[in-house]
């Protein structure tokens, strides 16, 4: 974010509570990030939560956990997934995933 000033940050989570979405922010902000790039969202307007990736160009794992379900959503809506390959079977079930699909890099 720092290296790219116009980039934004989405993160789309149901379970961002008040509390979380505080601590994300700060840490954000923290981090140089200042709130006018970033929107946290809990929910969507729309009858799919799918349709959140229209609003998505790259997608981030989420590192160190693993992201099996939303990394096949994200590649099944045509967004591309950034991975980092970690150091424990969990930590590694994203690259795995972009692996099968032939996009190991």
């Amino acid at each position: 974010m720092r290296a790219n000033p116009t980039a934004q940050l989405l993160l789309f989570n149901t379970g961002i509570t008040p509390d979380v979405e505080q601590f994300l922010r700060g840490a954000l902000l923290e981090r140089g990030v200042s709130e006018a790039r970033c929107s946290l969202q809990s929910s969507t307007s729309t009858t799919s939560y799918l349709a959140v990736y229209h609003q998505i160009d790259i997608a981030l794992d989420v590192f160190p956990c693993w992201g099996r379900t939303t990394t096949r959503e994200a590649l099944w809506m045509g967004v591309p997934v950034v991975a980092m390959y970690g150091d424990r079977r969990s930590a590694r079930a994203t690259a795995a995933a972009l692996t099968q699909v032939g996009i190991p890099e």
